[in-house]
């Protein structure tokens, strides 16, 4: 994986579903937005905490679950390099019509400099290696890469998705 993207950048999820970030090098986060305002954190949203890594992938994740079927936009949080603007992206559940993956895209494009919120990880969990982080532990570093996200239905099934 080589890029600043996320892998897909896009899926479809039932509620209930958990939804597991995996970070690749060098330095990545991964931080709910809103299609309105790409490129800043969300108030109440869910944040990784910064991953910095240098092995591919890196064995570090950050998982959320899917709460109900309205659209969840996110980005990289990374300011070196502007992963926001350079396309580092993504949704779950996103409309075909009307607020799409493009038409947040083209936002992104068109948006200044990136926030990151402060903190550690909130609103999902950050396993580093085998130890797990809830939404209100200590948060982990990341660096520049890709990162991928791997579907775990709620039966526990793992389906990877890239």
């Amino acid at each position: 994986n080589t890029g600043l993207r996320y892998s897909p950048n896009n899926i479809t999820a039932k509620v209930g579903t958990a939804i597991e970030f995996n970070f690749f090098p060098n330095n990545h986060s991964v931080v709910q937005s809103s299609f309105a305002n790409p490129c800043h954190p969300l108030a109440g949203g869910f944040f990784s905490s910064f991953v910095p890594t240098k092995s591919s992938p890196s064995g570090t994740s950050f998982t959320v679950i899917v709460n109900d079927t309205s659209p969840i936009w996110f980005y990289c949080s990374q300011t070196s390099s502007s992963h926001c603007q350079s396309g580092m992206v993504g949704s779950i559940n996103a409309p075909s019509s009307g607020n799409t993956l493009e038409a947040f895209i083209t936002l992104v494009e068109n948006s200044t400099a990136s926030t990151s919120p402060p903190g550690s990880a909130i609103g999902g969990v950050l396993k580093v290696n085998s130890n797990s982080t809830s939404a209100s532990g200590s948060g982990a570093a990341l660096t520049h890469a890709a990162s991928s996200m791997t579907v775990l239905s709620s039966t526990g099934a793992v389906l990877f998705v890239y």
